[in-house]
């Protein structure tokens, strides 16, 4: 199912003669958001999106686009640099928005350090 075609399938307890898992044609026909892994092949799977919306008339821009990242600025925010560098070059690929965990849950001295450096920051880039 997770494959590049949709041809028969065939096993110990399913049979199928056309599996169909294709998330970016869906969303391009129907969605208003997708949410994406922030890897390797992150781009490749905009550019497929991309294509889908062209093939069914829809406008890439009217899908917001977020991306699941791990939101590690470090203990004492030492990260945040690095951090900034990423949400740019996410917010350039046309993500709308980013959301993951924060590292230390809890930790208030680094939910402090989020909220003044790195919330400011990403506001500008709006």
């Amino acid at each position: 199912m997770w494959g590049e075609d949709e041809k028969p399938f065939s096993s110990k307890h399913f049979t199928a003669e056309r599996l169909l898992n294709s998330p970016p044609r869906l969303v391009a026909k129907y969605g208003d958001f997708c949410n994406i892994g922030n890897g390797p092949d992150l781009e490749r799977k905009l550019d497929v999106l991309k294509r889908h919306c062209e093939t069914e008339g829809r406008d890439y821009a009217e899908i917001a686009k977020t991306v699941y990242h791990y939101l590690d600025i470090g203990p004492s925010g030492e990260k945040t640099g690095e951090f900034l560098a990423e949400v740019r070059r996410l917010h350039r690929l046309g993500v709308h928005a980013v959301i993951g965990p924060l590292p230390g849950g809890l930790d208030r001295d680094r939910i402090e350090i989020f909220a003044q450096d790195i919330i400011p920051a990403v506001k500008e880039l709006a």
